[in-house]
């Protein structure tokens, strides 16, 4: 993992204060959430990387069995999603 300095407003730093302490996080993650998200979100944009996704997902979704709901599948990524992030947390701490 990298590193980088960045300089914030000091209300933007007494927010973020605020809400880590809200949520029982640290500061750091918050600020690491962030920028995961936005450059999520950037690359989400590329339509080479648009393409190349969707090519994935028909991939995935020919080898799923039949009768396999959405409303399954999103529940499946979504707990997925929660122990890989529960992870890094543990790991970070």
């Amino acid at each position: 993992m990298g590193r980088t300095t960045v300089v914030l407003d000091d209300d933007d730093i007494r927010e973020l204060e605020r809400l880590a302490l809200q949520e029982g996080r640290r500061v750091e993650d918050l600020v690491r959430e962030a920028v995961h998200n936005f450059v999520a979100e950037r690359i989400a944009r590329d339509p080479e990387w648009r393409a190349r996704f969707d090519t994935l997902i028909a991939r995935i979704q020919s080898r799923l069995p039949a009768g396999i709901s959405p409303e399954e599948i999103e529940a499946d990524a979504r707990a997925a999603l929660a122990e890989v992030r529960e992870a890094r947390r543990a790991r970070d701490r």
